[in-house]
């Protein structure tokens, strides 16, 4: 009996004639958060890099913002506040301030506006919707209309590092200042200031970070040296000496219903304070997932809301709920290598910042998968580099744990112990034409083909210099390779040696390298800029004679079209960014005109479709196709069993399922990130409203495996 063309169809989709096909995807990890807001049913959220991720509590639909997918200039997100009538007001780490009415997304910052900086610390909103913005040069006040700006200079702000503002019930702003040397506690009650110091009052610190203002007007201020209470006239010290507080550096503060506190530390979890008793919540005697705390938030039933290091924390005085802040399984946004196989599965090694949290993952474009835990030893490895072979076999380069191969659900190690790796600190990895595998370390160059190995090293042949960081291969077959110590081509046969002193290279620091189309190489230096070299001729690129933006160049690429980019990273330059050069026109692109989320480049690769995939140093994995970035995704059309209607959709849809259990629902865009995760045992009924037209997919998650469809919104 003939079945149905719906049922039996499983096809491959290249979506690539889309008109609103974006041409940047950001990948960004949202566990490290920093605020929260919560209004009615809606939370909040934001972190380090993560971008702005909206929770409706009534649904469970968890929708994320990013430079990519919107018009949020920044993603790491500092501050909420949210307006009586549900505008949101998002203080960004150094883009300026957004609002964001669920619609229209405007951005103030220093250069329209008379925002005094565009870092922005804090933010709080009066009674008559009045903003109260602190930043890293003063305080802005904002109706709407006009902007009053008080600092050190013009007011007697004791700083103008302004890290809270809290209003009491007068209307007198309470505001701290998170400056060591120049900082400390002030009021205005829009006519006079008044200052307490250390030296004038029984302030622990001149270091405030967070103040609450219980039901008495009692002042709580959180400082680097204890949790201080004033009454108007009497201080009260709370520290880890004379009370239960594990540590003293307190982070933020908030007051419940019944005047309950909550109190958060920077490594030391939660403390409740009810003028009595202490309670002390962190990861030993809890399921409070971490113990760094940023900030709590309390809605209207008493829940607290608690900002991690390990994602949004939910606490209903009974259960502990952690939120999903990434709709990806990167671990962190340092992205330390990103590679692409020829199926275009990416294979990525990130970290969280400033952690040992690091782990392996590869993403299809349309799942994640993790294998940190995959192999033995595998969670202790920092992977710096990734490299597939023509037979799917992928190769990872540790920071000092030596080399792993993965195929066929097979993993292998290499180090110094047992096998002829010069070192277990690899640099760099790097596939020939015959599948042999090249290998960068700090004690020379290495080749293995699966069964032998061979070494060269600056004692045993012409190699420049032990710590090798890159190499290509020209169209000859001869090795280009970089070292520290100047740039090396072997033939086979002859060494030549191409250093300071004997060719017009500027840096004898070499850190990357690529051969072009036309045979020319391009060579990336640490600090002082790029060369190419035709053979004959030498040119030298830097801050000075081009559009780069900063003299180390990180990474070097060729796309399929003979265009060369190049990667850029920090050095004496706070700017830098990805440039792109066709042969005869350079292009620029930063965190200021592009969206990239930050623009220091540790890599760059490239896939066949064009598409680059950007390795960011805090700032996650960002994709870069200028015609576009193709989505393949595996379509299972949706059969009688599950539909959808109406399609196109307007502002909402509804989902129907006979026979089927739906565990839950995902829409993902074209770039391949999930913008809404769905509960459908709670909601059936999806409201698109908050999204732009175009086209989406359905990832829906049954009791009988995953189906996959498209669907259109259209915005009348």
């Amino acid at each position: 009996m003939r079945k149905q063309l719906l049922i039996l169809t499983t096809i491959m989709l290249l979506i690539t004639n889309i008109k609103a096909q974006p041409q940047w995807a950001n990948f960004v990890n949202g566990d490290m958060i920093y605020t929260v807001a919560v209004h009615g049913d809606i939370v909040w959220t934001g972190g380090s890099y993560g971008g702005l991720i909206r929770i409706d509590k009534s649904t469970g639909i968890h929708t994320y913002y990013n430079k990519s997918n919107s018009n949020l200039p920044d993603n790491y997100i500092v501050a909420l506040a949210v307006e009586k009538n549900g505008k949101l007001w998002i203080g960004t780490y150094e883009k300026g301030l957004v609002s964001f009415d669920g619609t229209t997304w405007t951005v103030y910052n220093t250069d329209n506006s008379a925002l005094p900086a565009d870092e922005i610390n804090a933010l709080t909103i009066d009674e008559n919707g009045v903003k109260w913005i602190g930043t890293r040069r003063g305080i802005a006040v904002f109706d709407d209309s006009e902007w009053t700006i008080y600092n050190s200079e013009n007011s007697q702000l004791p700083g103008n590092w302004v890290e809270v503002i809290t209003l009491d019930s007068n209307g007198t702003a309470w505001i701290g200042c998170h400056d060591i040397l120049h900082g400390a506690l002030a009021s205005f009650d829009g006519v006079n200031w008044t200052m307490y110091t250390p030296s004038n009052s029984g302030l622990p610190s001149t270091s405030i970070s967070s103040i609450a203002i219980d039901s008495d007007n009692v002042k709580w201020i959180g400082t680097m040296n204890g949790l201080a209470k004033f009454d108007g006239s009497i201080w009260t010290i709370y520290n880890s000496s004379n009370s239960l507080l594990t540590e003293n550096n307190i982070t933020c503060i908030r007051i419940d219903s019944s005047d309950t506190k909550w109190i958060g530390m920077f490594y030391g979890g939660i403390a409740k304070f009810d003028n009595n008793n202490w309670t002390i919540y962190n990861t030993g005697n809890s399921n409070l997932p971490a113990n760094e705390i940023n900030e709590i938030d309390i809605d209207e039933n008493g829940v607290k809301w608690i900002c991690s290091y390990k994602g949004l924390i939910q606490f209903d005085d009974v259960t502990w709920t952690t939120h999903a802040t990434s709709n990806n399984y990167l671990y962190g946004n340092q992205i330390l290598a990103a590679e692409t196989d020829k199926h275009g599965i990416k294979w990525i090694s990130s970290q969280a910042i400033g952690s040992n949290h690091h782990g392996l993952v590869s993403f299809d474009n349309n799942n994640w998968t993790d294998y940190t835990n995959a192999s033995p030893g595998l969670s202790d490895r920092m992977i710096r580099s990734i490299a597939v072979s023509g037979d799917l076999t992928k190769w990872f380069g540790s920071y000092e744990s030596g080399l792993v191969s993965f195929k066929d659900n097979i993993w292998k190690e290499y180090n110094t112990s047992n096998s002829e790796l010069p070192s277990n600190h690899i640099n760099s990895l790097y596939i020939d034409q015959n599948n042999n595998l090249w290998i960068c370390t700090d004690l020379g160059l290495a080749t293995f083909d699966g069964i032998n190995w061979q070494v060269f090293d600056p004692n045993n042949s012409g190699l420049a210099g032990f710590r090798v960081y890159a190499i290509d291969f020209d169209q000859y077959g001869t090795k280009w390779i970089g070292t520290d110590c100047g740039l090396s081509s072997f033939d086979g046969t002859t060494w030549t040696l191409y250093n300071e002193s004997n060719s017009e290279l500027p840096d004898n620091y070499i850190i990357s390298l690529a051969i072009d189309h036309t045979g020319t190489k391009w060579i990336g230096t640490r600090n002082d800029g790029l060369a190419s070299f035709d053979d004959n001729n030498w040119t030298v690129y830097n801050t000075d004679n081009s559009i780069l933006p900063t003299d180390k160049i990180t990474a070097i690429e060729v796309d399929i079209n003979g265009t060369v980019w190049f990667g850029t990273g920090f050095n004496f330059n706070p700017k830098c960014g990805m440039v792109s050069f066709d042969g005869s026109d350079w292009s620029l692109f930063d965190d200021d005109n592009s969206s990239l989320p930050v623009d220091d480049i540790i890599s760059i690769s490239i896939e066949q479709n064009g598409t680059k995939w950007i390795s960011l140093n805090n700032g996650g994995l960002t994709a870069y196709n200028e015609t576009g970035i193709p989505l393949y995704v595996r379509e299972m059309e949706i059969n009688n069993d599950l539909s959808i209607y109406p399609n196109p959709v307007h502002n909402d849809f509804n989902l129907v399922s006979s026979g089927v259990k739906i565990n839950y629902i995902e829409i993902i865009n074209l770039q391949g990130a999930i913008i809404k995760e769905v509960n459908v045992n709670k909601l059936k009924n999806i409201d698109m409203s908050d999204c732009p037209a175009g086209v989406y997919l359905l990832k829906v998650h049954t009791d009988h495996g995953i189906k996959i469809s498209k669907f259109i919104t259209i915005k009348p």
